[in-house]
């Protein structure tokens, strides 16, 4: 069977499009991942990645490049991740048979889409929101990555079938944990996005408080992402240069997964403090499960998300994202109590092997696609 998947808004080596999904088809099907966000042609594993770079291109002239490379494929299923791509998806099945999955892991529109003024963003919220539905219409099946943003989905189709696949990582690109505890040196990590709505600055004002609290341990601060622009750029490295002489500041672009996983094998404690508005709160942080596969206690932002997921206590807290002097007191006492720091590493890990890990979700995602019913 031939199986695309068509991106416009993630890279071709996305985690969860090829490093997992596509990954898991490839092992029996032949697999195409169609992006516009990067130029690429190779074969990797019975995977094919044909994109191209969608930089100065109209939507419309989106759409038929899609439909054109689908075209030269001719796949049997089609993956969408965007309404766009379902458009150019429903024009290739108009003349080929052949069955369209959304794969909805994102809100749409997204408060990323909305960043004009009050009056425009009511405008351009209908104007995507119908546009949603109506590319949406046209696909045969669901594939939700979490329970909140599948509910309009539900509500406006509900005789279409769906499947929830969530974001747990496929546990091959975790070597063995190791649970020490705290001693003379704290690395700690913030990645993704660098802004105050990500909560970096919540993120470096722990650092700060910690960092003047135990004078006498050398801190490691990791930063995996990536500014806004320049202006942000210049703001947040003016505030990196005001911390504690002993915070080590190591800055790193965005990387890919193995690096990734990689890199923030050694964190002691992962902490996300993004702010708490509606979109966020309905929001399942992927990075979340991440962490619980590193084998380390986490501490998040209180969200809604989160709490119908799973719950975090025997590894970790949800706090409220401003109150950055009880998050520090709750890393403190990791440092502290060797006992506690070393459960909940072990937990987490144990969490991450018994439930939230790829294996236990792959085979149902594989029958759901691949089967004709």
């Amino acid at each position: 069977m031939k199986i695309a998947f068509l991106t416009s808004a993630h890279y071709p080596d996305d985690e969860r499009i090829f490093h997992h999904q596509a990954t898991a088809l490839a092992a029996k099907h032949q697999v195409f991942i169609i992006s516009s966000k990067r130029k690429k042609q190779t074969h990797f594993n019975n995977i094919l990645i044909d994109s191209f770079d969608d930089n100065g291109i109209t939507k419309r002239k989106k759409i038929n490049i899609f439909f054109e490379k689908l075209s030269v494929h001719n796949p049997e299923r089609i993956i969408c991740s965007e309404p766009i791509t379902i458009l150019a998806a429903h024009r290739y099945k108009k003349l080929n048979p052949c069955i369209i999955f959304y794969d909805i892991t994102e809100w749409y529109p997204s408060k990323k889409n909305l960043c004009l003024h009050f009056i425009k963003n009511i405008y351009l919220v209908t104007k995507l929101f119908f546009f949603n539905l109506y590319a949406t219409s046209f696909a045969d099946k669901f594939i939700f990555g979490e329970y909140y943003k599948s509910i309009p989905y539900r509500i406006f189709f509900p005789f279409k079938k769906y499947i929830y696949t969530s974001y747990y990582p496929d546990l091959r690109f975790f070597s063995s944990p190791h649970t020490e505890p705290i001693t003379n040196k704290l690395v700690l990590s913030y990645s993704g996005k660098i802004s105050v709505e990500k909560g970096f600055t919540r993120f470096v004002n722990v650092v700060s408080i910690l960092a003047k609290k135990h004078c006498e341990l050398k801190i490691e601060l990791k930063i995996i992402g990536w500014y806004s622009d320049s202006i942000d750029e210049e703001k947040y490295s003016l505030y990196l240069s005001t911390l504690p002489k002993n915070v080590n500041v190591k800055q790193m672009p965005k990387l890919s997964l193995e690096e990734y996983i990689k890199e923030i094998s050694d964190t002691h404690v992962f902490l996300d403090l993004r702010s708490g508005d509606i979109e966020n709160q309905h929001c399942l942080p992927i990075k979340l499960f991440y962490y619980m596969a590193s084998a380390r206690p986490v501490i998040f932002t209180k969200l809604k998300a989160i709490k119908k997921a799973l719950d975090i206590s025997p590894f970790g807290t949800l706090v409220h994202p401003d109150d950055t002097q009880y998050v520090a007191d709750l890393i403190s006492e990791y440092i502290t109590n060797k006992e506690k720091y070393i459960s909940h590493c072990l937990q987490a890990r144990a969490y991450a092997e018994r439930q939230y890990n790829w294996d236990k979700i792959k085979d149902n995602f594989i029958r759901f696609v691949t089967t004709n019913d």
